[in-house]
């Protein structure tokens, strides 16, 4: 018998070190870690500083303004539960703290550039989980008149 239902999304498999970034999304918040003793902001989130060695960090409020470092298009559906997204574009993203991270940019994949300023926003992608993406940022967007 064929099946009418939608594959599920993969979820996210959260570390217990990564809970305050995911509490983070659900609220529309993009967290990071900021190095107590040295200043770093970091992402992924990890135990030690990888600049100074330190235990020491909190969670801070990130703007969530970045820019596109590179990216590329996926075509080949390796989940089920995204093959209805085909194509969609994949990226580096440069925060304006520091760190970079994989994200999704929701925009014409003949629009991407290089430098490109992005902006976050979340998807809600089950009642436990939203995840981070991106859009090309509006001069409102970024902070500027």
């Amino acid at each position: 018998m064929i099946s009418n239902e939608r594959p599920q999304r993969p979820l996210p498999r959260p570390r217990p070190i990564d809970r305050e970034y995911w509490e983070g999304c659900l609220t529309d918040e993009l967290r990071l870690q900021h190095c107590g003793a040295c200043g770093t902001w970091r992402f992924p989130p990890e135990p030690l500083c990888p600049k100074c060695l330190s235990a020491d960090y909190r969670w801070e409020r990130s703007s969530g303004k970045g820019t596109v470092w590179s990216w590329i298009v996926m075509h080949r559906n390796y989940f089920p539960g995204l093959a209805d997204l085909l194509p969609y574009n994949v990226a580096l993203i440069r925060l304006d703290e520091g760190p970079t991270m994989i994200a999704n940019v929701d925009c014409p994949r003949d629009q991407l550039s290089c430098d490109m300023p992005v902006a976050v926003f979340f998807e809600r992608i089950s009642d436990d989980y939203a995840l981070p993406r991106f859009r090309p940022a509006t001069s409102d967007a970024m902070g500027n008149s």
